[in-house]
């Protein structure tokens, strides 16, 4: 078992990942949200910057959280993740440049919503 793998019995939420591709469909391309991995382990990170703001309409939610998962996969800034955390609650980011290390990648993101 190496380092990788022990961290990853450590990772409690899944993620699944969205990429938008173009796809050609009767001669015409469309922009879609293709689905890339689905049900990865991961563990979001909150302990980033987090920042709520309200509203006379809306509580803004926007903060910076990372998430923490396998080297093995290609991340690309700008994927879609949906994040199931371990109470059963997701969570809608968006993706930076990933930071790469041998036992797992460190997803830098965004979350950016409205409550």
């Amino acid at each position: 078992m190496n380092e990788a793998d022990i961290l990853n019995s450590t990772y409690f939420d899944k993620m699944t990942v969205y990429r938008k591709e173009t796809i050609t469909v009767d001669y015409e391309d469309k922009d879609m949200n293709i689905e890339v991995y689905k049900d990865i382990p991961c563990s979001l990170d909150y302990s980033a910057s987090n920042n709520t703001n309200q509203t006379e309409t809306a509580n803004i939610i926007k903060y910076n959280p990372i998430i923490f998962c396998s080297p093995d996969l290609e991340i690309k800034a700008g994927d879609t993740i949906i994040v199931i955390i371990e109470n059963g609650q997701k969570r809608k980011l968006k993706t930076g440049e990933y930071i790469y290390y041998p036992s797992h990648l460190e997803i830098p993101c965004v979350r950016n919503d409205e409550a």
